[in-house]
């Protein structure tokens, strides 16, 4: 699912789509990521984007952009995991041309983070 915003809304998705008779399909939530500050005013270009409250105040308010959106990103991903049906997810970083080491590290990140 691209980026549903909340978890509820993705929660709401999956159980419509079972309801509709798609009980075997598994499911894949986009979880947003972004490390700069460039990378902030790329993901605010994406048309018809949905976010978690507060996601873009938090990280364009933080004194360090790579910390926070990994937070952010480790908490959502958390939140879409919980729903039943979701079986994974997609971090889709937001990364402008030249910033890809970061937005790899970032991932990273994340992914260590989930792991535990």
């Amino acid at each position: 699912m691209n980026h549903a915003g909340h978890a509820e809304r993705v929660r709401w998705f999956v159980e419509a789509t079972r309801a509709a008779g798609a009980t075997d399909l598994l499911f894949l939530a986009c979880v947003p990521l972004v490390a700069t500050r460039e990378g902030i005013e790329l993901l605010m270009s994406f048309t018809g984007l949905a976010l978690p409250d507060g996601y873009l105040d938090a990280l364009a308010s933080a004194r360090d952009p790579f910390t926070e959106g990994v937070r952010q990103a480790v908490a959502y991903a958390r939140a879409v995991l919980d729903v039943s049906g979701v079986v994974g997810v997609d971090l889709s970083t937001a990364s402008p041309i030249g910033s890809e080491e970061i937005a790899t590290r970032a991932a990273i990140a994340v992914i260590e983070e989930l792991r535990g």
